[in-house]
């Protein structure tokens, strides 16, 4: 019996909750329809008072938000404005300290100068231009302004260290000769490139003065073109050292070429006389070949009246001698350097020589 009773009540409960479930589904809109009537039995004065709760409630909340925005703006200002006056006001991040090298072609206090200028007054008007941010920013600027301002610096490298500190790194062009062509003078570097204008032409017989190269073709020199090789650079500064060093010919600074491509220089000696090279010989054999006729062919009380060697030929030598400043003696001297033997002859010699050798071949 105790059984059939539990299960009757369980089917009871089942059939309440279903019952339950149904009615809700069933009667929901009748529920909804309930509190429309509900609002609707409100009495004008107790709407009003809830109306009044609810505007209140709802002021209380926005003025809360109000106050918490109002407070993070607030922050966020205070954060920003220290952070402004932290990078570019705060005295600890304003650049007081240069690291320079050592030039010579510029004078170092020059450079400190244009540091000290570069890092002055301000940017936009506001900005002071010694901070490390401005300063980090603008360092490219000085670069160029240095390098446009001193045509003998090659390059110029700005470094802003952290956190008060620059540091310039430069690279000097090397000043190879002086080059003079149908108008202003110009400074070649030892690249053979054309860098600056020279003031004026130098002239001296000084071994350290830098060589003027004066081109008698008078082809005007452009800015930053390359007119001569490394090679004839080094071939011309070369020999004008071991003349002096070797024979203690001094040569004047100031020396001339037919043309920029021939790669041949005449310089002027000491006595007047002047002597020819090419740089397409190597300058041992042609200060092999000079030894071997100053020793042979003219003394050392013979060089005064000499008017000029020729030793653009290889293995010959062409020479022309004055005396009492008349030109009485010329001929050219042609060298075997297996041998030593010097064969003199002259120039209506040498040309009937050239036209034979032509017919031989």
């Amino acid at each position: 019996m105790k059984f059939f009773r539990a299960e009757k009540k369980i089917q009871k409960v089942q059939k309440e909750t279903i019952v339950q479930l149904r009615r809700n589904r069933v009667f929901r809109g009748v529920g909804r329809n309930r509190g429309i009537s509900d609002k609707a039995s409100i009495s004008p004065e107790k709407r009003l008072i809830l109306k009044g709760n609810f505007r209140s409630k709802v002021a209380s909340s926005a003025s809360g938000c109000s106050w918490w925005m109002s407070a993070y703006f607030l922050l966020w200002g205070i954060f920003i404005s220290v952070f402004v006056y932290a990078i570019f006001f705060s005295p600890l991040l304003r650049i007081d300290q240069q690291e320079l090298p050592f030039t010579t072609t510029v004078a170092p206090s020059i450079i400190e100068k244009n540091i000290n200028d570069f890092l002055s007054g301000y940017s936009w008007r506001v900005l002071p231009n010694d901070s490390y941010v401005v300063a980090f920013f603008r360092r490219k600027q000085f670069d160029q302004m240095l390098s446009d301002r001193f045509p003998s610096l090659r390059s110029v490298s700005t470094r802003v260290i952290f956190p008060k500190s620059i540091s310039v790194s430069i690279e000097e062009r090397t000043l190879a000769l002086i080059s003079c062509s149908g108008g202003p003078c110009f400074l070649i570097d030892e690249h053979g490139v054309a860098y600056d204008d020279s003031v004026e032409m130098v002239s001296s017989f000084d071994i350290m003065t830098p060589i003027t190269l004066v081109d008698d073709s008078t082809k005007l020199i452009v800015y930053g073109e390359v007119l001569f090789s490394e090679e004839f650079l080094q071939f011309a500064s070369e020999s004008r050292r071991r003349l002096f060093a070797e024979f203690g010919v001094s040569v004047s600074s100031k020396a001339k070429t037919s043309s920029r491509i021939s790669n041949e220089i005449r310089f002027v000696t000491m006595d007047g006389w002047e002597l020819w090279l090419s740089g397409d010989i190597a300058l041992d054999k042609s200060l092999r070949t000079l030894h071997a006729f100053f020793a042979k062919m003219i003394s050392e009380e013979e060089r005064k009246n000499l008017l000029y060697i020729d030793m653009r030929t290889e293995s010959r030598v062409f020479y022309r001698v004055s005396e009492d400043n008349q030109n009485d003696g010329e001929g050219d001297v042609e060298i075997s350097e297996e041998s030593g033997v010097f064969e003199k002859s002259t120039p209506s010699e040498t040309k009937e020589k050239a036209k034979k050798d032509k017919k031989k071949k």
